[in-house]
């Protein structure tokens, strides 16, 4: 969240940005950010008897997808039931 303190008031932007500027500025605030960072996912098929070997072991044939890391960032709309703004805007990124 945004301290009250740092948020620009409406006739500040309106004077100092043109229309798309303006809207685009607006929009901005308009949602809540997130950052979520997910690290060394990986998906391994195996057995009991193999499971903790093949954990360790990052060249195995079993791994479905290697350790990965994943980046997402996750916008939600702080204006409720407005036709013009997407609720949640999720964005990812894949990092090897």
């Amino acid at each position: 969240m945004i301290p009250k303190t740092e948020i620009p008031k409406v006739r500040d932007l309106i004077s100092s940005h043109s229309d798309h500027d303006l809207m685009s500025k607006m929009r901005k605030m308009a949602y809540e950010s997130y950052n979520c960072r997910i690290f060394e996912v990986q998906v391994i098929l195996s057995d009991i008897e193999h499971w903790k070997k093949d954990l360790q072991s990052l060249s195995t044939t079993r791994h479905l997808l290697y350790p990965v890391e994943l980046n997402v960032n996750i916008d939600r709309s702080i204006i409720p039931n407005d036709p013009h703004l997407t609720n949640l805007i999720i964005k990812g990124i894949q990092t090897i």
